[in-house]
């Protein structure tokens, strides 16, 4: 299944679906960044919406950690762009795995 990434943090974040997922299902999550491909496992929460769903990382794999808190930075300094009237990013896509 694949969702689109709305947000995301160093501890979960919040994806669109076309179909919500129970509450307390854990997927395992990659997703792929301008600092490579990050692999890990997360809980999902209670929906927001008909369509937004939060999760939470349960695990990361390896280097990840290290990778999503480069991405955190590098947003940041995007979000900071846009702000000034800078190009607009799209959000990547997050497949759950199930």
């Amino acid at each position: 299944m694949q969702a689109e990434l709305k947000m995301f943090s160093l501890t979960g974040g919040l994806v669109l679906l076309r179909e919500l997922m129970h509450c307390r299902f854990v997927v395992r999550v990659k997703f792929v960044t301008e600092a490579g491909t990050i692999h890990g496992s997360a809980e999902m929460l209670k929906p927001v919406s008909r369509d937004r769903q939060p999760f939470r990382f349960v695990a990361l794999k390896g280097g990840n950690e290290r990778k999503l808190r480069a991405v955190d930075l590098f947003a940041i300094a995007v979000n900071e762009e846009n702000a000034a009237g800078g190009r607009v990013v799209t959000a990547p896509t997050m497949v759950l795995l199930g």
